[in-house]
């Protein structure tokens, strides 16, 4: 886990791109409060029909408008390899993706774990089981890699965020992941779990932790 105590790193931004404008609002607000690096959605299978599964190939667009606006980084999730072939030639700074261990074995150095709580039957007051020890124990395994939590999908819902950054900044994790949307209430996917970027500001001033810029 995290070697200085003094800094963390902070990912932010929405659960899904659904518009430019919610893209661009969203990353201008979260600029304003110091965030560096916007998160996005833009793949999004879902197992139940008919659910909200993205906008796809169109928000590579409206991210880099947001890198050539605003300067920020800009991230978003692959799950095929047609995805990483149009995230990188869009020029997508970085992808996040399940399988630490194959890209370790293709030979890729720039590898960040986001641990994001595990799918269990008996799951509650969670969306995702945190295991906390297990994170711990992945992170005995691979001790120079850095390591980030996802307190948005470990929670699953706003009044729990606190208490899960809480209690991952105490294991003294790398940095957090955290989903901002310009309008939760409005959000296509996981609107629960989801903060304005002033309340994002609020919960680090809570936390009281410098963030890395």
């Amino acid at each position: 886990m995290r070697k200085e105590q003094n800094k963390i790193g902070l990912v932010a931004g929405p659960c899904s791109a659904e518009t430019r404008v919610q893209m661009l609002e969203t990353a201008r607000a979260l600029k304003h409060i110091g965030i560096k690096t916007i998160r996005a959605g833009l793949w999004k299978p879902r197992s139940r029909f008919g659910s909200f599964e993205g906008v796809g190939s169109c928000g590579l667009v409206w991210l880099n408008e947001v890198q050539q606006e605003l300067g920020l980084k800009v991230m978003t999730e692959v799950a095929l390899p047609s995805h990483v072939e149009e995230t990188m030639k869009a020029g997508i700074d970085m992808v996040w993706i399940g399988a630490v261990e194959r890209l370790l074995h293709a030979g890729l150095k720039d590898i960040r774990i986001i641990h994001r709580g595990f799918c269990a039957i008996d799951h509650l007051p969670y969306r995702n089981v945190p295991l906390w020890e297990q994170a711990e124990h992945f992170c005995t395994r691979l001790p120079d890699m850095p390591f980030y939590c996802d307190p948005s999908h470990i929670a699953g819902k706003r009044e729990l965020l606190l208490s899960v950054c809480e209690k991952a900044l105490s294991l003294h994790v790398d940095g957090l992941f955290i989903e901002s949307h310009c309008c939760p209430q409005k959000a296509l996917s996981d609107a629960s779990q989801q903060l304005t970027p002033d309340a994002l500001a609020e919960l680090l001033n809570l936390l009281n932790v410098p963030i890395e810029k």
